[in-house]
């Protein structure tokens, strides 16, 4: 153990007696059990995404910016589990945490880097570490997944893609090279370098090195505890590639869950040297899950762009013949927030989508839980100081920042806390029609515009019913047929619906309802 200033047993082990107070009660003789493979290909994992040095930092004077000469505190894996029984009152039970590798500061984007570029794949971020404890970063990274565990929550780590050109001075024999001998940028990412797969391209022979390389990742997470993996930009490496990884790391822990950054609209390849891996291909390999497209919900100007995602999800898994899963990938550390682009009636439908929909597990961003527009007011502008060799605050707009010491990531519509435990309470609570029951598209009987999203999922004697306008500008009159089994005694469970905008037809058989923009209703009957 690293020891960074005397201390006493008895003073490290109240220490650790102190954080175990941020613990549920289990037994001391529970042995825990990773099971997120299982999890993940039966659509039982509830996602939420975070930044550990963001997590849970501490801005004093309201800029978003965290400057610890100022007596503000980054995020670390310490101070994030004061936060773990949040996320399990909403019904969380996995964390996706973004890249924690060591960082390269050459030509880097942002005043601390951005998280996906790596300078190693076994060694974590020196800047994570709470000087204010003589614990290594290692072993806080550890105490920070052993209390997800106590909660049942897992962990999943994200895996970069690529890395800084740092690593490339040092290992030159991973890396992609032009005729020049220059190591080569994945088109905007100007940050990063392509890896070279094949150690000969004429064979389709596997580079050992980048192979070993992401060994030594398994290996870290293994030994720090880590339940899975989230494979960034997965299909920048082929299928070969992944089967010796998800092999790997299944030998050591058959449950190791794997999940891929993938989906069914980048059909273009990342690179003229790199040909992308489609997402069946991906899955055949091994993974347990992938992203899929609904994060163009936005975009999707049509019920029908909506059904078609749903239709390919439906179709593309279950050919297999185990297993496999999406994820709710309506928001992410890639997308624009939904606050910025359409307001919080898009986040709430989000919060439906993700709640009911067949074949995907949950998933959400932090800040997303409260409204948080990414716009921060330092964006793009010239920095005070920096770690890197960038003298920018470089940000994304309206996107979460991944490369600089902002903030715990805040909105101004905390109520989404409240809809989003709701509603995976009510995901809870009808697990087999949620996850078992059947799904069909309702087309409404008087609408031509094409805007009204209505379907069933039905299991046993629960049926249930979700409507949502997807124009976010205009109301919607709809008329839905529903079939002779619908009852008067029918009830909303979220939200409430008011007798003057939904209303049943004399026979029973038939729904009216107006939906102001971006309204969604999620109704329960029984037959």
């Amino acid at each position: 153990m690293k020891v960074k200033n005397a201390c006493s047993i008895a003073c490290i082990s109240s220490i650790l007696l102190g954080f175990s107070m941020f613990s549920q009660n289990v037994s001391s003789a529970e042995i825990y059990k990773n099971n997120l493979s299982s999890m993940l290909s039966n659509r039982k994992a509830v996602i939420y995404a975070l930044i550990i040095r963001t997590f849970n930092a501490s801005d004093k004077n309201g800029d978003r910016l965290i400057e610890p000469e100022k007596g503000e505190v980054t995020g670390n894996f310490l101070n994030a589990i004061k936060r773990l029984d949040e996320l399990k009152s909403l019904n969380i039970n996995t964390i996706h945490m973004l890249p924690i590798n060591k960082l390269g500061k050459t030509q880097a984007l942002g005043t601390a880097g951005s998280v996906y570029s790596p300078v190693s794949f076994n060694e974590i971020e020196p800047s994570l570490d709470d000087k204010t404890n003589p614990m290594s970063v290692e072993e806080e990274a550890k105490l920070f997944v052993k209390e997800c565990h106590k909660r049942n929550i897992k962990v999943m780590l994200d895996l970069p893609s690529c890395a800084n050109i740092e690593l490339f001075s040092q290992q030159p024999q991973l890396f992609l090279k032009d005729k020049n001998n220059n190591p080569l940028i994945p088109l905007d990412w100007k940050d990063v370098r392509l890896f070279k797969v094949y150690s000969d391209e004429s064979t389709k022979k596997l580079n050992y090195d980048l192979i070993k390389l992401h060994k030594d990742f398994v290996d870290m997470c293994l030994k720090l505890g880590i339940d899975g993996i989230r494979a960034d930009v997965a299909a920048l490496k082929p299928p070969a590639f992944w089967s010796e990884i998800i092999s790997y790391a299944r030998q050591k822990d058959p449950q190791f869950g794997f999940l891929a950054e993938s989906s069914d609209s980048w059909l273009g390849d990342i690179s003229p040297e790199l040909h992308s891996t489609p997402p069946e291909k991906l899955l055949s390999s091994g993974f347990d899950a992938y992203y899929g497209s609904y994060f163009k919900v936005d975009e999707w100007k049509t019920a029908s762009e909506f059904f078609n995602q749903i239709s390919y999800n439906k179709k593309m898994l279950n050919s297999f013949k185990t297993k496999k899963a999406a994820i709710g990938s309506f928001a992410t550390h890639d997308e624009e927030s939904p606050i910025y682009t359409l307001g919080v009636k898009l986040s709430k439908q989000i919060i439906i989508f993700n709640s009911t929909l067949p074949e995907i597990n949950p998933y959400f961003i932090s800040g997303f839980e409260t409204g948080d527009n990414y716009l921060y007011p330092y964006a793009n502008k010239a920095a005070d100081s920096s770690r890197t060799d960038c003298n920018t605050y470089f940000v994304h707009n309206a996107k979460l920042d991944i490369f600089n010491l902002s903030d715990k990531p805040h909105g101004a519509n905390p109520e989404l806390q409240q809809e989003i435990k709701k509603a995976l309470a009510f995901r809870v609570q009808h697990e087999n029609l949620i996850i078992k029951g059947s799904f069909k598209q309702i087309t409404p009987l008087n609408n031509n515009s094409d805007q009204v999203i209505a379907y069933i999922r039905e299991y046993g004697q629960e049926k249930l019913l979700v409507i949502a306008n997807s124009d976010f500008k205009k109301s919607q009159n709809v008329e839905l047929e529903l079939g002779k089994d619908l009852i008067n005694n029918y009830f909303t469970t979220y939200p409430l619906v008011s007798a003057n905008s939904m209303s049943l037809f004399p026979d029973n058989s038939r729904l009216i309802a107006n939906l102001k923009p971006g309204d969604i209703y999620l109704i329960m009957y029984h037959k």
